[in-house]
């Protein structure tokens, strides 16, 4: 219902999500560590709204739908995704 599927730059790259979790048993119950990454300047680059006109100055679609700038969607996550990466090894020896 929240998905444009005639809005190929948001539908396609919205499917394939972004997530991962590798979880191992330890004696002690611990969580080794985790990360996350966010940019809330970036925030009318998806959204999902109907409720105002602009987001931080920015002109935005008040279709009720999830609305995606695809490119800048994936830009942003394959600079992420090796810096978790990089984060969770050296935090975690």
């Amino acid at each position: 219902k929240a998905t444009d599927y005639t809005d190929r730059s948001t539908c396609i790259l919205f499917g394939d999500g972004a997530g991962a979790a590798l979880l191992e048993w330890t004696e002690d119950g611990t969580l080794l560590g985790s990360y996350t990454a966010t940019s809330g300047a970036s925030g009318h680059h998806l959204y999902r709204s109907s409720l105002s006109a602009d987001i931080d100055g920015h002109p935005i679609q008040t279709t009720g739908k999830i609305v995606q700038d695809g490119r800048e969607v994936y830009k942003w996550a394959v600079t992420q995704v090796p810096k978790g990466i990089t984060a969770l090894l050296e935090n975690n020896g």
